[in-house]
């Protein structure tokens, strides 16, 4: 049905494409017989009715029409009718809304309608809407789908209820609400048959209610029976049957029944859902399903699907029921064939170049094995395998052959062990396979006979060894090593060695395995021993200390299977030239300096270009002088000249009886505070009271400046009565220090003198305003300019 969906009792659904229309379920009810009864509106035009019924079309495409339908408990329909009309306004004409079922199986159901034709019968409550819009409507169908009567009834009708005889109603009017009971007359009194019936069957009619019957029908027939039948019927005899009951009261009237003579139902199977069928590839459909058909009886199914089944999948069979009737019905069967299980196998497989793998060799679990190659060929067990190929593998049980599964080959080639092929022992040694020096993992030794000796085999001078290793257990090819022994085989040889120190040092480290490859070719290969000239064991050999001169050193090298010989290391070192030049020196600009590199060396050369053992040079600069000595040892030396830095006296600082002297810049110079004798220390100590020069020169005699100070001599006690005799108070070198402050006080604080000097000597003659002070104690404070500071008490002496 167009796209509707019911779920009965037992589980099954009906549901229909939407292509097919739009199908709604208003209502759905169980009969006494378990049959469902489904009501609603529908706009489709197939899949609704069945032949026989009320009404069996559509009869515009225009709304929605009332549908009403019966299906079995198996879920398939029984019959289906249409009912109402659809009017040229594109709206829902007709509408379904309440079902009930009689107490005989008889269908009562109510909505409402815009329609007023194929509504209401003549027998009805109401038999027409008066043209109205929107009328309540309510009717009575037989168990067969054919309408019994039918009746409008105002607004609309929303539920309906039957039972013994009587109709209750519920709906709504333009203002209220309606409750109404309506008393069945076709219950008491009806018009039924057994329709439909098989052709040449017996068509039975039957009347119910009153006392007097009147049949009239198809084909002419008439009868005053109340059941009459019509034995042998034909399609003729299909059609509308009416019987005019009277003797009932207020009942009376017609009634009518439609009969169908023929086959209009399809075969129903036996079986609602059928079975899965579930084999292999020999899978083989013998048994055929049936139905039974209401006029033909048993039918077998037929289908045009394939019947035998070898592949692995999941197919549907279509039996077809057909009743010859024209009634045919559709069942769908599935058939699984089931795949055999694959063989099992590593997808990954590795294998040896040396063991020539065939397919006969891949490991897999599985019965009736067969390999493919990527083509699909069938593979014998004897064809070589191939690095990096895929093979393919199935298993056939029972004559089924399962899908394939892939395998991935890798096949390993492991390169020999390297050695030389050509080994030399000693033969006091006694040696064995274990003292061939082979590279190698898992390395086998073979004789010629290709048989596995053990390494504590003796080796035998000219035989050939063979040998193998063996990588992820894959085994290489052999390696041939020949082998000779002999008496002595250490082919070490004297060396002597001479080499300039890379210093100025008399003694140089050297590393004595630095000397083993003059030795001897290989030496890694030997053990070295050395000792010195007396026999000494010589243990630091990576920092030898040799002295300058020549040294020999004993070596004794020996193969690690005890052949050895000895050796002389004899070494030499030479001296390595010493040049006295420092690596800075400066001279006075305007005059030039001379370099020199020494004496004792066989050449010089400067980076002027000059080869002289000295140069005069009165530009500055970076110059360099390689020099070489008798031994052929070379020396350079690199000296920075530049112009002295003249810097200025800036002060003498005075601290007690030490003058230190201070310069504008740093530098090598030489101080004197007599212009004669010079120190490098630009401080002077243990100095006499009294005034100096000090001199300042650079070491190469440029002369910076002098500049004078004094270390002061000041009196404690003045006489100013003019004697001659200390009649004034002096302080030799005060001019030195212009600037400088002299304060007199006397005891209260007051101040007799204030004085700044200049550049003339200090002398005051104990006056204060031109007046001589009075005999006594005064004390002095001077304020050097240098930042000196001096304070005492000074006596004047103005009486005897």
């Amino acid at each position: 049905m167009g796209n509707l969906f019911l779920v009965g009792k037992n589980g099954y659904g009906l549901q229909s494409n939407s292509n097919e229309g739009r199908t709604y379920s208003r209502d759905l009810k169980i009969d006494k017989d378990n049959n469902i009864i489904l009501l609603g509106n529908t706009d489709a035009h197939e899949r609704i009715s069945t032949p026989g019924t009320h009404q069996t079309t559509r009869t515009s495409n225009l709304g929605n029409d009332i549908f009403l339908t019966k299906f079995n408990s198996n879920g398939n329909q029984i019959w289906g009718t249409y009912y109402g009309a659809t009017t040229t306004n594109a709206v829902d004409d007709d509408q379904a809304l309440g079902l009930s079922v009689d107490d005989n199986n008889n269908l009562v159901f109510a909505g409402q309608t815009s329609n007023n034709a194929q509504i209401a019968t003549s027998n009805g409550f109401l038999p027409n809407n008066g043209g109205g819009y929107h009328s309540g409507f309510f009717t009575k169908f037989s168990p067969l789908g054919n309408q019994v009567w039918g009746s409008y009834f105002y607004r609309g009708i929303h539920s309906i209820f039957a039972k013994s005889n009587n109709i209750y109603t519920l709906g709504g009017t333009n203002t209220t609400n309606n409750f109404a009971k309506f008393y069945d007359c076709a219950a008491g009194i009806s018009a039924t048959s057994n329709s439909p019936v098989c052709t040449n069957s017996t068509v039975q009619l039957s009347a119910t209610g009153g006392t007097t019957y009147n049949w009239t029908g198809p084909n002419g027939f008439t009868s005053n029976l109340q059941n009459p039948t019509i034995p042998n019927a034909t399609a003729a005899h299909s059609g509308t049957y009416t019987c005019q009951v009277s003797g009932s009261g207020a009942c009376d009237g017609s009634f009518t029944v439609n009969v169908v003579v023929g086959d209009i139902l399809a075969p129903v199977p036996d079986i609602a859902i059928l079975p899965t069928i579930t084999g292999d590839c020999h899978t083989v459909i013998t048994s055929f399903p049936t139905a039974t058909d209401h006029c033909a009886g048993a039918i077998t199914a037929t289908t045009s699907d394939p019947l035998s089944y070898s592949l692995p999948g999941t197919y549907t069979i279509h039996w077809n029921y057909n009743d010859g009737n024209g009634n045919i019905f559709t069942q769908n069967q599935t058939v699984t064939v089931n795949p055999v299980q694959t063989p099992i196998a590593n997808t990954a497989q590795t294998f040896c170049a040396t063991n020539i793998p065939k397919i006969s060799d891949l490991q897999v679990t599985g019965q009736n094995i067969k390999w493919y190659d990527a083509a699909g060929n069938i593979l014998p067990t004897t064809t070589l395998l191939i690095n990096g190929q895929t093979y393919h593998v199935s298993q056939t049980i029972n004559g089924c052959e399962s899908g394939k599964i892939a395998v991935q080959v890798t096949i390993k080639s492991t390169p020999k062990p390297t050695a030389n092929t050509m080994q030399d022992f000693c033969v006091s040694a006694s040696p064995t396979l274990a003292n061939v020096t082979i590279t190698g993992t898992s390395v086998i030794f073979y004789n010629a006979s290709g048989n596995v000796i053990p390494t504590t085999t003796p080796l035998v001078n000219g035989q050939i060894y063979y040998a193998t290793q063996t990588l992820n257990g894959c085994e290489s090819e052999k390696l041939a090593i020949s082998v000779t022994l002999s008496t002595n085989n250490v082919p070490a040889t004297n060396q002597t060695i001479v080499f300039c120190n890379s210093t100025t040092a008399n003694t140089m480290s050297v590393n004595l395995h630095s000397y083993e490859s003059n030795i001897i070719s290989n030496p890694g290969n030997y053990i070295f021993t050395y000792t010195d000239n007396a026999g000494n064991a010589i243990t630091n050999l990576t920092n030898y200390i040799l002295n300058t001169g020549t040294t020999v050193i004993i070596v004794k090298v020996a193969t690690i299977d005890g052949c050895f010989t000895t050796v002389r290391l004899t070494l030499t070192l030479n001296p390595k030239p010493f040049i006295e030049l420092p690596e800075k020196i400066d001279f006075c600009q305007g005059k030039t300096i001379t370099l020199d590199a020494g004496q004792g060396f066989t050449s010089y050369l400067w980076s002027t270009g000059a080869t002289t053992r000295a140069i005069t040079v009165s530009s500055p600069g970076t110059y360099s002088v390689t020099v070489k000595n008798i031994f052929g040892c070379e020396n350079t030396r690199t000296i920075q000249v530049t112009y002295s830095v003249l810097a200025t006296i800036v002060a003498v600082n005075i601290n007690s009886n030490t003058a230190t002297v201070i310069l504008s810049e740093t530098g090598n110079y030489e101080y004197s505070l007599d212009n004669f004798t010079w120190q490098d220390s630009n401080i002077f100590t243990h100095l006499s009271t009294g005034e100096y020069t000090v001199y300042v020169r650079t070491k190469s005699g440029c002369i910076i400046g002098q500049k004078k100070f004094s270390i002061f001599n000041i009196q404690n006690a003045v006489t100013p009565n003019g004697d001659g005799n200390n009649d004034t108070w002096k302080i030799a070198g005060l001019e030195n220090y212009p600037g400088t402050e002299i304060y007199v006080y006397d005891r209260k604080g007051f101040v007799i003198l204030k004085e700044i000097i200049t550049n003339k000597p200090f002398v005051w003659d104990g006056k204060y305003h031109q007046q001589p002070l009075a005999t006594g104690n005064y004390w002095y404070t001077i304020k050097v300019s240098d930042g000196r500071t001096y304070s005492g008490w000074l006596l004047v002496k103005n009486r005897d």
